[in-house]
């Protein structure tokens, strides 16, 4: 016989006797929007997890249709999204809602082999930026060290975004942020600072071509805690608005030793049209 969902009749599980707070952790472990047989299939099995299933599977229905057409968008497919490690989506035309289905992808652990993205050059616009930070939740994209950002036109509230997902506990493991050929100033960057500077395993980042000046720089790299940015080994502070003073910044924090990582070639490797160092 078949229940009102349209799944075939659960039986009593015994290894499924579980409570409600156990079942609701397997219903979120197995709803994965590109694979849905799964959750459709182990719900069919069990009753008590049937039961805890009803609510759920109408919502990974309607993630997997957003991941349907979103796979469609990139010219790939739900099965080749899930085994892929590498998306270089690069001037793709995305918008926020094709963005915030790739937030939701992210957050529901639907894409465990990931471990780089571009969305590089998709104009996406603080708008998108947000759409995309909004749907990381924490611990979303978990085994993702890099991400690429660049030439999105992202300024103040694309900012925020970013540091706000971060702050939550998405991206636990960025090593690599691409955020050049933006819209970024001192304030963006402040912001940007608090989420960054207590993320431990960052290694590379670059800003080139934004707006940043002194106070920006100041934000980023002044007076650095003992487990701040420890293995941040390469920084591209090149055509922005750096002075001499934030330049000064940048030595004081090499000869302090805080940044221990980097070398004075990443670091002074930035030409600015204001005040600043050459390639040093």
């Amino acid at each position: 016989s078949s229940s009102s969902s349209g799944l075939a009749s659960p039986t009593s599980c015994a290894l499924l006797e579980l409570s409600d707070d156990a079942l609701e952790v397997i219903c979120c472990t197995i709803s994965n929007p590109l694979l849905p047989a799964v959750a459709c299939t182990l719900a069919a099995c069990c009753r008590n997890l049937c039961r805890m299933m009803q609510v759920p599977l109408a919502a990974l229905k309607e993630r997997h249709g957003a991941a349907l057409v979103f796979a469609n968008k990139v010219g790939s497919s739900c099965t080749e999204l899930l085994e892929e490690h590498f998306f270089s989506w690069h001037n793709k035309g995305l918008t926020p809602d094709d963005v915030s289905t790739l937030g939701m992808l992210l957050s529901s652990c639907a894409l465990p082999r990931l471990t780089q993205l571009r969305l590089s050059g998709n104009n996406l616009g603080d708008a998108g930026v947000h759409a995309f930070c909004a749907a990381l939740g924490s611990g979303a994209a978990s085994h993702l060290p890099y991400l690429n950002l660049m030439g999105n036109n992202i300024s103040h509230v694309g900012a925020t975004a970013i540091a706000s997902a971060i702050a939550r506990g998405a991206l636990p493991k960025l090593e690599v942020l691409e955020l050049s050929m933006n819209k970024l100033d001192d304030q963006d960057i402040t912001t940007l600072a608090v989420a960054l500077r207590g993320r431990p395993a960052l290694r590379r980042l670059n800003l080139h071509r934004n707006s940043i000046g002194d106070a920006g720089v100041a934000a980023l790299v002044g007076n650095l805690g003992k487990r701040e940015l420890k293995k941040l080994e390469w920084l591209n502070l090149g055509w922005n608005q750096i002075g001499d003073a934030g330049c000064e910044t940048l030595v004081d924090a090499l000869y302090a030793a805080t940044l221990p990582a980097m070398g004075f070639f990443s670091a002074l490797k930035a030409y600015n049209p204001v005040g600043g160092y050459p390639d040093q």
